[in-house]
């Protein structure tokens, strides 16, 4: 069944005359009755009454009519819709993110564009650290988060920001009220929440290590990913090392600045082929907003 052979059908329910549904449809008398005739045996049914001075519609027919114009009506909706699909497509990207943090990296430019919107169309997929690399090369993402400054076989990495390193900790908590820490200051403070790379950065990792030094192991909470370190310092259980992204700042968390350690190179890995407009303008607005 297709769109001629239901179309061929209204025209000639419309007229009740095969010579007229012809005339709308641009086509011959007899490419009509071969539509209806492939409609009819499709369908196992008689649609019309035909003689050769009437043609009226049988008892199926009248109930199919129906059934035609739905079928239709929605095929017409299909294509209306996909036409605009297609237009916003030059719009869309899709956004492969890790864990909360970076969610909450989204947040500002997402508002940015909601107030300001041009159609820009974000899709936003939550994955494992070890799909979101190979949904991208397979071009199922259209960029993902990065601490790596190294171009990968077939990834650009396109520098964001070079945030810094900070203490958090639960409002109130010991560390409140500090303008900066230093790495002696935490070696035997309280108890310290950690994780291990890919869910936290290597750079990160090694700054952990010389944190923990000589700890005791009861001392120290090993997490399954960041957003366990984050509940255990909003709690007051222990303090953490995170990358400082001010815009993704949680309110229930104290940041203290940690001082005398690099800045961590972060930025989103996109592939080298193909063009992207609108991921070059999110990303140039993205940038724009992290380094406020």
């Amino acid at each position: 069944m297709n769109t001629v052979q239901l179309e061929s059908f209204m025209a000639v329910s419309n007229f009740l005359n095969f010579s007229k549904a012809a005339d709308q449809m641009c086509l011959t008398q007899p490419a009509i009755s071969h539509q209806i005739s492939m409609l009819e045996e499709e369908l196992g049914a008689k649609l019309f009454y035909r003689t050769s001075k009437t043609v009226r519609l049988t008892e199926e027919g009248v109930q199919f009519l129906h059934y035609a114009e739905e079928i239709l009506r929605l095929a017409g909706l299909s294509k209306a819709r996909m036409k605009v699909l297609g237009e916003k497509s030059g719009k869309k990207v899709v956004i492969g993110v890790r864990n909360s943090i970076e969610l909450r990296l989204l947040n500002p430019v997402l508002r940015w564009y909601a107030e300001n919107g041009d159609g820009f169309l974000p899709i936003i997929r939550m994955m494992p650290f070890d799909s979101l690399e190979n949904m991208l090369l397979d071009g199922d993402l259209d960029m993902i988060f990065s601490f790596s400054k190294a171009d990968m076989k077939g990834l650009r990495f396109r520098s964001l920001a070079h945030p810094g390193i900070a203490v958090i900790s639960n409002k109130g908590g010991s560390f409140s009220g500090r303008q900066e820490i230093g790495i002696t200051g935490l070696k035997d403070v309280g108890k310290i929440a950690i994780c291990r790379p890919p869910y936290c950065p290597e750079d990160l990792f090694q700054i952990q290590g010389r944190v923990i030094g000589t700890r005791n192991p009861e001392n120290i909470f090993f997490c399954d990913n960041l957003e366990i370190v984050e509940e255990l310092c909003a709690t007051g259980y222990a303090f953490a090392l995170t990358v400082d992204f001010r815009s993704a700042r949680r309110q229930d968390l104290e940041y203290i600045p940690l001082k005398d350690v690099p800045s961590i190179p972060f930025g989103a890995l996109t592939r080298k082929t193909g063009r992207n407009t609108a991921l070059d303008a999110f990303l140039n607005k993205m940038e724009e907003i992290l380094n406020i």
